[in-house]
């Protein structure tokens, strides 16, 4: 079973990756960018912005309530 942080990575966090490779998809096409390179832009992309929002997602309780 999952606990709350993977919950709440999968609803909410793994679609905004998504949102993020397809305007990703879309400006590489509006430009006329080689696929090699598209596809390169697009996977850094998304690399970044779910490392990013994985760490998010699952960092310590103690860090959250240290913030608020």
């Amino acid at each position: 079973m999952m606990n709350a942080s993977s919950s709440k990575f999968i609803r909410i966090w793994l679609p905004l990756v998504a949102l993020g490779v397809v305007i990703s998809i879309a400006i590489s096409a509006a430009l006329r960018i080689p696929l090699i390179q598209a596809l390169s832009a697009i996977g850094l992309t998304a690399a970044l912005a779910l490392s990013g929002l994985i760490f998010r997602s699952f960092e310590k309780e103690d860090d959250r309530s240290e913030k608020d």
